[in-house]
C-alpha cells in the first residue's frame, strides 16, 4: 500500500460542518467514597491471607502470610495499624512497615519473633484470602461477625 502525502493532508485538514461533529462528552467524575456517620474507633487486627499464585517473588507465591492492620469496631473499615503503647514498651526495636508487614532492626531477630508470638495472642485475627489484592483498591471493610477474638 502506498502512502500519498497530498491526499492524507487534504483529508486531515478538510472542513467538517459543526452539525456533523459529535457532541462533547463530559468526563465522568469518580464518586467520592461515602462518609461515615460515626467517629471511627480503630483497634489492631492480624489479617491472615495467602499470597497470589502469580506473586512476583516466587518463594512467597501461594504461601500463607499475616499482616498487622487496624479496623473500625463499628463499621469494619480497614486502616493502617494503630500504635500500641504496651507493645512499644515491650518490643522497642520493632516497627510495622508498608501494608502491615512486621519488621525489625538488624540484630533483633529474636525480639521480632517474640513480638510476632505476642501479637498472635493479643490481637484478634481475621482470615481474608483476597487481602493482597484488596489492599491496593482503597477502602476495604471487614465482616465484623468473622473476626476471631484474641486468645488472652
Amino acid at each position: 500500500m502506498s502512502w500519498d502525502k497530498e491526499s492524507d493532508l487534504k483529508h486531515k485538514y478538510t472542513y467538517v460542518d459543526g452539525e456533523q461533529d459529535a457532541a462533547y462528552k463530559k468526563k465522568k467524575r469518580k464518586s467520592a467514597p461515602k462518609k461515615a456517620n460515626h467517629k471511627h474507633e480503630y483497634t489492631n487486627v492480624i489479617i491472615e491471607y495467602t499470597y497470589p499464585k502469580n506473586y512476583p517473588v516466587t518463594r512467597l507465591a501461594g504461601k500463607p502470610a499475616k499482616a498487622l492492620e487496624s479496623y473500625c469496631m463499628i463499621c469494619g473499615k480497614l486502616s493502617s495499624p494503630q500504635k500500641d503503647e504496651i507493645a512499644a514498651k515491650l518490643f522497642p526495636h520493632i516497627y510495622v512497615g508498608h501494608f502491615g508487614f512486621i519488621a525489625s532492626i538488624r540484630g533483633y531477630e529474636q525480639e521480632n519473633n517474640d513480638y510476632r508470638e505476642w501479637a498472635d495472642r493479643h490481637y484478634p485475627h481475621y482470615k481474608m484470602p483476597n487481602y493482597y489484592e484488596s489492599a491496593y483498591r482503597g477502602q476495604t471493610f471487614l465482616d465484623l461477625d468473622k473476626i476471631i477474638p484474641p486468645m488472652v
